[in-house]
């Protein structure tokens, strides 16, 4: 925890501050509330990629989710590792025949596996509603 902010801007600095001191000069990921993100974006606190990415002004990239928890707390963390099966399961016992198009749907399935250093994980939380 690197502390509340009382804005969303002074939250989101206490993220990209915990981050430099964790993530050196790599790249992280900030996790924040969809409310959120409209209210950084609309304060012209974000920079966007070509391909529609949001970046914070230290350059880590932002994620929105409708899963994220709370519309008053963001996360960063530095470079997360992941793992993908190498080989497609197909499912053939949900197999859906189509009878009107003669066609079958199988369902394929990977596995992955996420991982991130807890050590390198800041989370700040906004105290107050001003901007």
């Amino acid at each position: 925890d690197v502390g509340p902010g009382a804005t969303i801007l002074d939250a989101l600095g206490r993220i990209e501050d915990g981050l430099a001191e964790r993530a050196s000069n790599y790249r992280g990921v900030v996790f924040i509330p969809i409310r959120q993100l409209a209210q950084l974006h609309s304060l012209g606190a974000l920079l966007t990629e070509p391909d529609g990415t949001f970046l914070t002004p230290a350059g880590h990239q932002v994620i929105a989710d409708a899963g994220h928890q709370g519309d008053n707390t963001l996360f960063g963390t530095t470079q997360l590792g992941y793992s993908i099966q190498s080989s497609v399961d197909l499912n053939d016992y949900v197999a859906q025949l189509n009878r009107v198009h003669n066609d079958i749907r199988w369902m394929a399935e990977l596995y992955m596996i996420a991982v991130f250093n807890k050590a390198h994980t800041v989370k700040a939380t906004v105290t107050g509603s001003s901007l």
